[in-house]
């Protein structure tokens, strides 16, 4: 029986009553439909590959995508997918992170993301490939950058 393997492996404690533990079985989430606001956000979320640019990042290189942001609370947003592993980003404003340096995968999923610029001024996206010796990171990307609904006082 294989809930008796598990608990004699891993102990009753640890594991869901679903598995032979003695843990509430909820604390696994079960798959389902999937809900209509979800596949709305990923229908408006997609991109085809005419919108987006291509940019490629060498081994042991570095790309940065400089732009500015001229009214207080824009909202920019960002969708990339890379073709060829992994890459690390990062959003920066005046040589401080404001999104930090994440290693991300876009194997299954591409990334997308938003941020509320405080600021006024020089941002940067940046796409690091330094962590691979020998090969090229291909990434394809939208980056956009809206006016607050609000404007904020430009102080």
């Amino acid at each position: 029986n294989w809930k008796e393997i598990l608990v004699e492996r891993h102990g009753a404690e640890y594991l869901p009553q679903s598995c032979g533990g003695k843990l509430c079985s909820d604390l696994l989430r079960r798959g389902g439909e999937v809900p209509e606001f979800v596949k709305n956000q990923v229908k408006r979320l997609h991109y085809g590959p005419d919108e987006l640019v291509k940019l490629r990042v060498s081994a042991r290189g570095e790309e940065r995508i400089p732009f500015v942001v001229d009214k207080k609370g824009s909202k920019l947003s960002w969708y990339f997918v890379c073709a060829s592993g992994d890459i690390d980003f990062s959003i920066v404003f005046q040589d401080r992170e404001v999104w930090p340096c994440f290693r991300i995968s876009t194997d299954f999923v591409p990334e997308f993301g938003e941020i509320i610029c405080e600021q006024i001024g020089s941002y940067e996206i940046r796409f690091s490939n330094k962590h691979t010796i020998l090969w090229s990171k291909h990434i394809q990307y939208i980056i956009k950058i809206e006016s607050p609904q609000f404007p904020h006082r430009n102080t």
